[in-house]
Parts: structure tokens; sequence; C-alpha cells
């Protein structure tokens, strides 16, 4: 009898300690330890604005932005830390934390008291073109039981593989601008972005 309960216990014991491992989600997917994400260009996403100025001119934003979203879990405290070679990504467990710099290596670091934490990453480039990209993140999330590793890299062909955004037939054209942001006329022809009635941009070339 003696024997059963300790088998028992031990098979209890076991339960607890792989429920207590962490665990990190992606998109409702569970993550292996030490898997790798591959963002390329579709994954980027463009935003252009405009904005009137006093003088008469506008200001015009351009955007490429990629966004990662974590879910981690398992027993408090949870550190999360990351290193990158890309200073214009950001690891935001809770908030952002702002990358401390060596050698041209990135790193952030902090200690959350909970079980469950979302775990934002994102890159943000301001400029016109999606430019071609070869950086990585390695993500290290560690509670009492162990780490748990998820690498990401970012990875993209530029502006020759920029993927389409705006779908479908519905959509208006509202505006076409050239590669230097300056608003052309319909009959342009060539590399463009355009703008359609509902704030969303593709660069396209135009015929």
């Amino acid at each position: 009898m003696k024997k059963i309960f300790t088998a028992i216990a031990a098979l209890a014991l076991t339960a607890t300690a792989a429920n207590a491992a962490i665990t990190v989600e992606y998109e409702g997917k569970q993550l292996a330890n030490g898997e790798e994400l591959v963002m390329n260009d579709e994954d980027f996403k463009y935003t252009y604005q405009s904005f009137p100025m006093g003088d008469g001119t506008d200001f015009e934003y351009h955007e490429w932005s990629c966004s990662v979203d974590l879910t981690v879990k398992g027993s408090a405290p949870i550190v999360a830390s990351a290193v990158t070679d890309a200073e214009a990504t950001q690891f935001c467990p809770v908030s952002c934390i702002p990358w401390k710099e060596e050698n041209g290596v990135f790193t952030a670091s902090g200690t959350y008291q909970m079980t469950e934490l979302e775990v934002p990453i994102h890159y943000n480039i301001q400029d016109q073109i999606l430019p071609a990209l070869d950086n990585y993140m390695k993500c290290t999330f560690s509670d009492k039981d162990g780490d748990f590793v998820v690498n990401i890299k970012f990875k993209t062909e530029g502006s020759s593989g920029v993927n389409e955004i705006v779908a479908g037939s519905e959509k208006k054209v509202a505006a076409i601008y050239d590669l230097q942001g300056r608003r052309v006329r319909e009959d342009y022809r060539g590399a463009a972005i355009v703008v359609y009635d509902n704030g969303e941009a593709v660069k396209r070339i135009v015929k």
C-alpha cells in the first residue's frame, strides 16, 4: 500500500511540474522551446498619413511596421528578457523596455509578478520603401521551473518583395504619390504609392 501511495505522489509531483512549466503561444499556437519565427515582407504593414501644415504644405508620414504578439504563461515571478541587433525593434511585456546597447547589441529585461504575460514585439521603420532586413531577436522567459526561448528573425527582400496590402476592387483611389512622397496626377506611370479612400495604401507599378 505504501508503494502505491508513493507512486501516486510521484505522479502528482510530475504532473504539477509539467503544468508549471512555461508555455508561449503565438497566434493561438503553442510554440516549442527554441522555436524560430520568421517575419518576411508580407508581415510588414505600410501606413501613410498626410497632415496639413500652417504654411500650406503637407507633412507626410510613412511607416512600415511588423508586430509579433506572444502570450507567456508560467509561475510568478516571470523574468522576460530580449537581445537583438535591431534598435528599431521594441520589446514590450506590460510596457516597452528601453534598450541597453553595447557594441551594437541591444538588451532589455524585466521581472513581472504575474502568471500570464502579454508580450507585444514591434519593428517600426519610418521610410517610404521597405528596406531589405536581416535582423534577429532572442526572447527568453524564465520562472522557477526553467527557461523558454523564442527566436524571431526579421528577413525581408525589400521593395521588390512588398506585399500588396489592399485587396479587392471596391476601394477607390484617393491619391497617388511618387516614391519621394510627392502627389502626382492620375496619368502618372511608374513606381508609386497608391492611397485608397479607406486610408490604406500600397506600393505598386502604375501602368
